[in-house]
């Protein structure tokens, strides 16, 4: 199971506090005596319980009306390095507190090396992991040998879902005045790294852990195979003022992926390309965090109209966005009709230099054939790309502004014929507009000839209804008000498309200035939309952020979906 639950415990905002004053020594041998000095924030109904290692300790005596003094020796099998102190203790009206700690105290290894009655068990690796796996006394061999069996195991099980056990935690002292919950769990990640949630049962289960938990960090994002992951929750923020007696953590581990989109950034490069940099820079910094797998610019990169020089803005945006590239991220630039030139033209030399978004982008990415991935010879603005993500494949096409019937056949055959089981993501520059309905419009052209363009309403009727594979349709363009629109459709075959309209350009903008500035002071233009998918659960979560106001400046409307079409 990608879940599991922890044994029912308690959980209290307003618990004891435990914190460690002293050990003596902090650095101790096997077979040497530890003391340790303990102190309570509040007065207990007895005695805390103190366990090193998992073991108790010797004695504890009170030493005045709130400290302790703990008596312990470090045991022959205790493995070395820190060792694991938990201290718990209730109050008169039973509210428990715990600390874990693992920080005041180091176990040191005799000699160098392994111990020599360790040897013997190397040959037996696997199955003293395996034992070890079950076995909650910390020891020798868990520490050494419990990573490589889930090693072993996720290398075994690819294509599997994430398995999540073991999960455990307490509460203690955050040490800064406040209380937090240590999480621990185990996980075996047999796709790669995974997203993990954390929710939170009041009556050991029973409710189907339906309270979530948001005030986390730790262990929670790009998580991979191994034991001990640690996630700290603030509970207090949660739910504050609140003794749960029966209180039961769920760990879920999702396989989740990021597509990153951003849009209509031509009237941005009349004034500065420090916007595009500033996404640029947000993704790579992101690409770890949110597992970003795919980037697309949506079209209107530069400007065709005014004074402005149009190659010269396509070449600033190609500085802005090159470390994109350069990272390994995948990259896809769409055509928009400010990008043509001269403008109302199906021109696009500007856009196909090898200095802006021609094949030199794309080095490394794809080859140009006959039958590649480019419609045009020596030109980009109908491409695609494919990726495998958790063993599911993917189709990335992007197509020109309002494309022409031969642009359309081409994608079509693509589809339909060289990739069926591929799921479908595509991306132009105008599909869906600001009031949520196909657009009407095509592209009447005056040069290189007239040649029929499509609609949104044709794209739609004409093809994209055939393409059972089709999940995703993302453009931009429109510049009225919502700034943000979703359709949701159905094929020919029943599967489910999903729409999503989105334009920041000209909110709050003042010509001549370097940024896009609004009232409250914010550039909102320069704004992401982000798709973090969870295949497993069948769902997407949607978000916009504005990297330069380092800030969400408009929530993304809807902000989830289902997917439950692409788990085929």
């Amino acid at each position: 199971m990608n879940y599991a639950d922890s044994d029912v415990g308690s959980l209290n905002t307003v618990l004891p506090v435990f914190s460690i004053e002293e050990v003596r020594p902090s650095t101790a041998h096997r077979g040497q005596t530890v003391y340790l000095t303990v102190r309570s924030s509040k007065a207990l109904a007895a005695n805390p319980a103190v366990t090193i290692n998992g073991v108790p300790t010797d004695s504890v005596i009170k030493d005045s009306d709130r400290a302790y003094t703990c008596v312990w020796k470090v045991l022959p099998e205790d493995p070395p390095g820190n060792a694991v102190i938990i201290i718990t203790g209730e109050d008169p009206l039973g509210n428990g507190g715990v600390l874990n700690d693992n920080t005041s105290l180091v176990i040191l290894t005799p000699g160098h090396g392994l111990p020599q009655r360790a040897w013997p068990v190397l040959i037996i690796l696997p199955l003293l992991g395996i034992l070890a796996l079950f076995n909650r006394r910390k020891n020798a061999t868990r520490g050494v040998y419990l990573p490589l069996v889930l090693l072993l195991a996720a290398a075994s099980a690819f294509g599997e879902l994430p398995q999540v056990s073991n999960v455990r935690f307490s509460q203690g002292s955050d040490g800064a005045g406040g209380t937090k919950v240590d999480i621990y769990y185990d996980l075996i990640a047999p796709n790669g790294p995974c997203t993990v949630a954390v929710a939170l049962s009041k009556n050991g289960g029973e409710d189907g852990f339906i309270y979530s938990a948001t005030a986390v960090r730790g262990d929670i994002s790009r998580v991979d195979t191994g034991i001990n992951h640690h996630i700290v929750w603030a509970i207090a923020e949660d739910y504050p003022n609140e003794d749960i007696p029966n209180a039961r953590v769920r760990v879920t581990a999702e396989e989740a992926f990021s597509l990153v989109f951003m849009t209509d950034t031509h009237v941005d490069m009349k004034c500065s390309e420090y916007n595009l940099q500033s996404m640029a820079e947000w993704i790579i910094d992101q690409e770890e965090n949110l597992n970003i797998r795919y980037v697309g610019h949506l079209g209107d990169v530069g400007d065709n109209r005014g004074s402005g020089n149009l190659t010269a803005m396509l070449q600033k945006a190609r500085s802005a966005l090159q470390p994109v590239m350069d990272s390994g991220i995948a990259l896809s630039v769409a055509i928009g009709n400010h990008d043509y030139e001269p403008p109302g033209s199906r021109s696009a030399d500007a856009f196909n230099r090898s200095d802006t978004f021609g094949l030199d982008l794309y080095e490394g990415t794809f080859e140009q054939e006959s039958e590649g991935p480019c419609l045009d010879p020596g030109g980009t603005i109908n491409h695609y790309s494919t990726q495998e993500i958790y063993g599911r494949p993917y189709l990335f096409l992007t197509l020109e502004y309002y494309p022409r019937d031969k642009v359309l056949d081409w994608a079509d055959n693509l589809v339909r014929n060289q990739f069926p089981e591929h799921e479908v993501i595509v991306s132009t520059h105008a599909y869906l507009n600001e009031f949520g309905n196909l657009s009407a419009s095509t592209y009447v052209q005056s040069a290189p000839g007239p040649e029929y363009s499509n609609s949104g309403i044709s794209m739609w009727e004409r093809y994209f209804k055939y393409w059972e594979n089709l999940r995703f349709i993302l453009n931009g363009h429109f510049i009225n008000t919502p700034r943000q629109k979703y359709l949701e459709q159905t094929g020919a075959y029943g599967n489910v498309v999903h729409s999503h309209f989105f334009n920041y350009q000209n909110w709050g903008y003042k010509f001549g200035s370097l940024y896009y500035v609004t009232e409250s002071g914010l550039n909102q233009a320069a704004t992401v939309k982000i798709f973090t998918l969870y295949p497993a659960s069948n769902r997407v979560v949607i978000r916009n952020y504005t990297p330069s106001a380092g800030k969400e400046i408009e929530a993304a409307n809807p902000n989830t979906h289902s997917l439950v079409e692409m788990m085929r």
